[in-house]
């Protein structure tokens, strides 16, 4: 199944998966049915999302009770943002006039215990084709451009997702 907030990018999305939702991530999925799915995935959302609380309250409310919920948003804290602080600019990233969001990965660990999710994962990602970038991502994960998390439901046991 899958999820946007835009009619053509799913109907696209339809043609290669099962089902998909309209949804407007600000407002109650009222066409999500609660407590149905092992994982909800966001690449590249919460960024973009005014009204977190709801996100996180509804994704808690779909997924099963051993689901898990893996993200990737981009790292407030990483070394590039960090540079480009120091040198008196925004981060690169964040000048997307869509990006309304920052988050770091304690901020985030600490907002999503609040809805009842605890971290079981988290890994770095260096978006770069190079060797360098690989290797960066490696030995610097909590520094790199954008990082992803997998959260699980508080006291449940979810299965072990490798995420590379």
């Amino acid at each position: 199944h899958g999820a946007d907030i835009n009619e053509e990018p799913l109907k696209k999305a339809t043609e290669k998966i099962d089902d998909g939702f309209l949804v407007d991530l600000d407002q109650k999925w009222e066409s999500i049915t609660s407590d149905e799915y092992d994982i909800v995935i966001m690449s590249a959302v919460l960024e973009h999302v005014f009204d977190y609380k709801n996100v996180f309250t509804e994704i808690k409310r779909v997924l099963k009770n051993n689901g898990s919920f893996i993200h990737a948003t981009p790292n407030a804290t990483s070394l590039r943002s960090r540079i480009e602080l120091l040198n008196g600019d925004v981060p690169a990233w964040f000048k997307n006039f869509e990006h309304i969001r920052m988050w770091t990965r304690k901020y985030l660990n600490t907002t999503l215990k609040q809805y009842g999710f605890r971290e079981s994962h988290f890994t770095g990602c260096f978006v770069s084709d190079s060797k360098l970038g690989k290797v960066y991502s490696m030995f610097f994960p909590n520094t790199s451009p954008i990082f992803i998390q997998k959260f699980i439901l508080k006291n449940d046991v979810a299965a072990n997702i490798e995420i590379k």
